[in-house]
């Protein structure tokens, strides 16, 4: 399909480049929790990040109410972390079951950590790790308290993600948020899954800046979407290849519902919709299932990053969307045979 638009959807990089795009240049190595936010423009202090031109920093200003919410993430974590110590230390054969999800959570902790005042010098309250839930004796109902545990803090950072200051800073405890619901569905089958119901918007704008640009961008992103799945679906054999053939029709469903719901808010708020080009280059060649896997694949992981940022431009209402609709995408990237990430939706 040479000469057609190629969805507006960043690639994913890596786990270093990701932390270095998200936290400023010298985040690894210890920098404060300054670089994870941009001053409001035209301020005296302002100092934007290398990556501020292309997704701005929202609402940015207040960095004790961040850094007090980054205390409080940090102190939710370990607890979740001993636990998982505690379990795998009694029941050593869920070691192997639970070892990704204790190595995500502490990638987690020592980002918080590096980000916070002074670079890698925020420590837990006297408490933090005196609140871990007993181990069960059982096995499965020690599994089943980790599951609950770690669902628990998924379901706080998702909550955080709405109350953070800082758009770039939403942006990673959201991705935090998805990362877990990651590797929940490789240990309960019902502690995350994909749904089917498209969330709403709100039917008036949130964002305090830059209007609904931002909802725009998802819409074209959204567009490119729908064709990449319509085009993968035709494709695909539905008698020859039943389970991939559901996994694209659901695919194209949610995508579709999802330009559907931002075509109506956007209508609601007054504006005329982003229209869909006519037609979209491919990320790769489908002449096979393999090829067709690995498109989707691609696909979701774009749209998992153009959620990621939608989170980080966005506020109130439409930042709680943009965090639900990460975390789904993130989740669909596992049934086209994608891993867990550590950091989804946090590249650009």
């Amino acid at each position: 399909m040479t000469g057609v638009p190629t969805p507006d959807l960043p690639s994913p990089l890596t786990r270093r480049t990701a932390l270095l795009g998200l936290l400023g240049a010298g985040a690894l190595s210890g920098c404060s929790f300054e670089g994870m936010r941009v001053q409001v423009p035209g301020s005296a202090t302002e100092s934007p990040s290398p990556s501020a031109s292309a997704s701005p920093d929202v609402r940015a200003g207040d960095t004790e109410a961040d850094e007090r919410l980054l205390g409080r993430l940090v102190d939710e974590l370990i607890p979740v972390l001993t636990l998982l110590t505690r379990t795998t230390s009694r029941h050593p054969a869920l070691r192997g079951r639970l070892a990704p999800l204790s190595e995500s959570l502490r990638t987690d902790l020592a980002t918080l950590r590096a980000a916070g005042p002074g670079g890698a010098t925020t420590t837990p309250s006297p408490t933090a790790t005196a609140t871990a839930t007993a181990v069960p004796a059982s096995q499965d109902a020690a599994l089943r308290s980790s599951v609950a545990a770690a669902t628990r803090l998924r379901d706080s950072l998702g909550r955080s993600a709405l109350a953070a200051l800082s758009g770039r800073f939403a942006r990673l405890i959201a991705s935090m948020a998805a990362a877990l619901s990651q590797r929940l569905s490789r240990l309960s089958s019902t502690a995350a899954s994909p749904t089917t119901r498209v969330p709403a918007l709100p039917a008036t704008s949130s964002s305090d800046v830059g209007g609904d640009s931002p909802l725009q961008d998802a819409l074209a992103g959204e567009h490119a979407a729908v064709y990449v799945y319509s085009v993968l679906g035709a494709q695909t054999s539905q008698s020859a290849q039943p389970e991939a053939y559901d996994d694209l029709t659901a695919a194209y469903t949610w995508h579709r519902g999802c330009r559907d719901r931002l075509v109506a808010t956007l209508r609601e708020r007054g504006l005329a919709p982003a229209p869909a080009a006519a037609s979209y280059a491919l990320p790769n060649a489908v002449a096979t299932p393999a090829q067709v896997t690995a498109a989707a694949l691609v696909t979701e992981q774009r749209v998992t990053t153009l959620y990621g940022r939608l989170v980080q431009e966005t506020v109130a209402g439409d930042r709680a969307w943009a965090v639900a609709l990460l975390r789904e995408s993130a989740l669909r990237q596992l049934g086209f045979g994608g891993s867990a990430e550590t950091f989804p939706g946090t590249t650009d």
